[in-house]
């Protein structure tokens, strides 16, 4: 079992917690107004993927360590693939797409972005979950913290090259989908967003 899927299975776990709380009760919340029945496409799993009783949940990641970790485990729903390249699913696939610290970590945004809408269906909705980089004190985590823990950040799936503010945001979303919904969360470190294909 890798380092970095080790240290995953902590998020739940505080200090982990302070951010990754409201992430789950976000998008357990939009999911539950969207309904049972969905199609949803977990991208950039890790080593924790997404669970929806009552929906349909495909996962994926870019790191083969990872993947093969999870299907030992049982996950058979766990695909391997990057979206800044090509999400092996055929066009409009999903109901819903997550984005869960994932827009973050694309290299190539505009590629990915094209894929996240590809794979999507129309009116499907994509749930977005990434760090504040206008917080203080995220950068002071990011600067600090991740050195300390996460000594898998020098490969290039895993480096914050796409650090938006809240702003910056949701103006780069405004020209792929209908933001919904865009909110600062996780005592400032996080923002969340519900945005729909058009």
């Amino acid at each position: 079992m890798s380092n970095k899927f080790k240290h995953q299975l902590t998020y739940t776990k505080f200090p982990q917690s302070l951010y990754h709380g409201d992430k789950i009760k976000f998008v357990n919340q939009s999911l539950h107004k969207f309904g049972t029945g969905q199609k949803i496409l977990d991208i950039g799993c890790g080593a924790v993927p997404y669970q929806s009783p009552g929906n349909d949940v495909f996962s994926m990641d870019a790191d083969a360590a990872i993947v093969q970790d999870l299907q030992k485990l049982g996950r058979q729903q766990v695909f391997l693939g990057d979206a800044n390249k090509r999400i092996p699913f055929e066009d409009e696939t999903f109901d819903t797409v997550l984005l869960l610290d994932v827009i973050e970590h694309f290299y190539e945004p505009e590629k990915a972005t094209s894929e996240v809408k590809r794979v999507l269906k129309r009116n499907g909705h994509v749930l977005i979950f990434t760090p504040n980089f206008s917080s203080s004190l995220y950068m002071m985590v990011e600067k600090f913290y991740f050195p300390l823990v996460c000594h898998y950040h020098t490969e290039k799936y895993s480096e914050h090259v796409f650090n938006n503010k809240p702003d910056d945001l949701r103006s780069y979303l405004k020209r792929h989908f209908d933001v919904e919904e865009l909110k600062v969360c996780s005592y400032g470190m996080a923002v969340f967003a519900v945005c729909r294909k058009e």
